[in-house]
């Protein structure tokens, strides 16, 4: 079996590719990483990391995918205390 810290760096790695030059694989790949940490027998020692994946890999599903978007929010939104 992957280590799970080989399969950490090459999600980072896809994730960094995606950020630079998003390409129509990639998304698919990502997914496909944060669903093998989530289920690797190692992971259960990282609740959080389990639930991260989890709940990242919904957002790299296909439908998730196709929806455009979202616009940033404008600069001056954000409050500083």
């Amino acid at each position: 079996m992957t280590p799970l810290e080989s399969l950490c760096s090459a999600l980072l790695f896809l994730l960094s590719r995606h950020a630079k030059k998003p390409q129509e694989h990639l998304p698919h790949s990502i997914r496909i990483h944060l669903n093998w940490i989530a289920d690797h027998p190692d992971a259960d020692k990282h609740p959080v990391l389990v639930k991260t994946c989890q709940r990242l890999a919904k957002h790299w599903s296909p439908e998730q995918a196709a929806l455009p978007m979202p616009k940033p929010p404008h600069p001056r939104s954000y409050t500083m205390h």
